[in-house]
């Protein structure tokens, strides 16, 4: 029996792409938005192995973006928290007020990825803190002076209203 040259390539072709998606949505699990000293954190749970434990990792995305004219953009070291604020995260989209107050948003999933077990941007490593899990969420309001002298302003309303 003869098989033809094509018919091996084909044999072979979904093993080369049978590579995996390094992207973390595609691994972890439990992703949220925490607060890192007035910086912001992206904390995801991530299999050590398949079928295995998940571990924690955190990290900062300061390591990961910048705010560049009228775009948050993947920046090695940005800064994105001297310049952006009111962050939250939707699926895989970090939407952020930043500068002007003018809401940007990214999708994380294009730059971050799972290195053994931890999240990634260019070389720029999470942690995985013993106290993951119990750092806090950030906040709708971190760092929006805006929201929190209205939250003040309300406070004395109803302190002076009783």
């Amino acid at each position: 029996m003869r098989f033809s040259n094509l018919t091996l390539l084909g044999l072979f072709v979904p093993f080369a792409h049978a590579q995996e998606d390094p992207r973390y949505s595609h691994h972890c699990n439990n992703v949220s938005l925490i607060n890192m000293d007035d910086r912001f954190g992206l904390r995801a749970y991530c299999p050590t192995s398949p079928g295995k434990d998940r571990q924690c990792s955190i990290l900062d995305l300061d390591q990961c973006y910048g705010e560049v004219g009228d775009l948050i953009k993947p920046q090695d070291m940005g800064h994105l928290s001297q310049r952006c604020f009111f962050c939250q995260i939707m699926e895989t989209t970090l939407e952020c007020r930043c500068g002007n107050k003018i809401r940007k948003q990214v999708n994380l999933d294009d730059l971050i990825v799972v290195d053994h077990s931890s999240l990634k941007c260019f070389n720029n490593r999470a942690t995985t803190p013993p106290d993951c899990e119990q750092i806090a969420l950030a906040s709708k309001d971190n760092r929006d002076p805006v929201v929190q002298y209205v939250s003040i302003i309300l406070s004395w309303v109803i302190i002076l209203w009783l």
